[in-house]
């Protein structure tokens, strides 16, 4: 945890002090806040935080919440080999924050590919050395994330079109409103109060794009994103600002005349999203916060679709919206019954050839993973095993039945299964069990670093893996021979 003046960094799941709250934040305030879900189309809120006794708890999600002009700021536990969970009242590293950021960057733009905001594939493709570049807060990222792909759009690419305008002029044009006409003054005559539609600039999507533009430049910390900001806004000086955000929102348009348009549509989304629904108590606060759980499943996909392609290996991945739903039997009236359904399948030619789950759990190779990265009770890790103590498992018991059940119904009960948990101090190292002609692996994945960890050349995980390593294997590398399509 990291406090300042108008500004508190926490980790998910993390109990906060109530004397480290800052600039007069009460606990009270903060359990009071009614979030939007940005993960149910329904826009359904939430109470991300909670009181525990003399403590407020944090979400199990990332993002940001100002309350009171207090930011408070939440970052993963994992996620990339650098991070762990903090003891309690410890403070994070600069360089821990700081990874902790591109993590959480890297995993809303997977997210935002996989078409989040109204299932619209739309943001360009991250590269993970950009990270490494971008420094700052999260909310300060989605600004400048948003003024970059501005840029790119304006001035050359400013898309006209035709509004509704209702004026009252000096002449005809257009229609003339009878209704208002009819009730005009007297002396009033040579006016016209006419209805017609005006080809400009001011269509929804300018709107929202100059609202998110002055945001920025009235809002950020930063002088020069201000200022480019301000520079871009003048570029659109004859387009008025949205007043009604929500439903220029829902008249977005995704057609292909506005196909240089869709790059900036899910920042300008996320720039924007503060204005939307997020309340304390009666007051309006502004927050963004993702499960980052939804996330990591969204960056786990678009990292394997990724290295589908790089690597042209003949095989699809399919995800949990396309065919992959069994069940693993049926009830007395013949209805199915016990739904399987994994995050992931590989598939060559129609068969699976690989069952792949993403867990967002806080793993430690030394016991079983902690589900959700919350604070337990009870400490996952065990001693090391002794002669009168059994050998504590890498992988939970829980994931390793539901693998079991994916093995035997999807790669008839032989090949390679692949539980993928984040990155983290306590897991560097894949570790891999035989069970029978089945094949389980734990195999941390580096967000920030866009990186499967697989061990050394020799290491049991690679035999495991077999014909999967090219695909896991960084983009580009030596070992990348196979063909591939992706149908994500």
């Amino acid at each position: 945890m990291i406090g300042g003046d108008r500004h508190l960094t926490v980790q998910e799941h993390e109990r906060i002090q109530l004397s480290s709250l800052p600039g007069g934040l009460t606990a009270e305030r903060l359990v009071a806040v009614q979030a939007e879900d940005l993960h149910d189309p329904r826009k359904k809120t939430f109470t991300p935080f909670s009181r525990v006794g003399e403590q407020v708890r944090a979400p199990g999600r990332v993002g940001v919440v100002d309350v009171d002009g207090v930011v408070v700021e939440i970052l993963p536990k994992a996620g990339h080999r650098d991070l762990g969970s903090s003891a309690a009242g410890e403070q994070l590293s600069e360089r821990q924050v700081e990874r902790s950021r591109q993590v959480v960057e890297a995993l809303v733009h997977a997210f935002l590919q996989s078409g989040p905001m109204d299932d619209h594939r739309s943001a360009r493709t991250l590269n993970p050395t950009r990270l490494q570049a971008t420094r700052g807060p999260i909310r300060e990222r989605v600004h400048e994330r948003f003024v970059e792909e501005t840029e790119i759009l304006l001035p050359h690419r400013v898309r006209m079109g035709y509004t509704a305008a209702s004026e009252r002029l000096p002449y005809l044009r257009g229609r003339l409103d009878l209704g208002r006409q009819s009730r005009q003054l007297p002396g009033q005559e040579h006016r016209f109060h006419v209805r017609y539609r005006r080809f400009d600039a001011a269509r929804p999507e300018n709107r929202l794009i100059k609202t998110a533009l002055l945001r920025v430049a009235s809002r950020s910390p930063r002088a020069d994103l201000r200022l480019r900001a301000h520079q871009l806004a003048g570029l659109l000086d004859e387009v008025p600002v949205s007043h009604a955000v929500a439903a220029d929102l829902a008249q977005w348009d995704r057609g292909r005349l506005l196909e240089g348009y869709r790059a900036v549509e899910p920042w300008c989304r996320l720039t924007l999203q503060p204005l939307l629904g997020t309340r304390v108590g009666a007051d309006q606060a502004e927050s963004l916060l993702w499960r980052t759980e939804n996330l990591f499943e969204k960056a786990l996909e678009s990292a394997l679709a990724r290295r589908v392609v790089a690597v042209g290996a003949d095989l699809e991945v399919v995800s949990q919206a396309g065919d992959v739903v069994e069940h693993l039997g049926t009830d007395e009236a013949g209805e199915a019954a016990f739904r399987l359904e994994p995050d992931l399948l590989l598939r060559s030619r129609g068969d699976a050839v690989a069952v792949i789950d993403a867990k967002w759990k806080q793993h430690d190779k030394r016991g079983s993973a902690v589900p959700d990265l919350s604070p337990s009770d009870d400490d996952p890790s065990e001693e090391a095993a002794t002669s009168t103590k059994p050998r504590p498992l890498a992988i939970g018991r829980e994931d390793a039945y539901q693998l079991f059940a994916y093995g035997h119904r999807y790669l008839k009960g032989r090949g390679p299964m692949v539980v993928v948990y984040p990155a983290s101090l306590k897991f560097t190292t894949p570790v891999t069990y035989q069970l029978g002609e089945l094949t389980l692996t734990a195999l941390p994945y580096d967000v920030a670093d866009d990186e499967f960890l697989l061990g050394h050349r020799d290491s049991a995980t690679r035999r495991a893996l077999g014909d999967l390593v090219p695909l896991l294997s960084p983009p580009g590398s030596s070992s990348a021979t196979h063909k591939t399509r992706s149908t994500t």
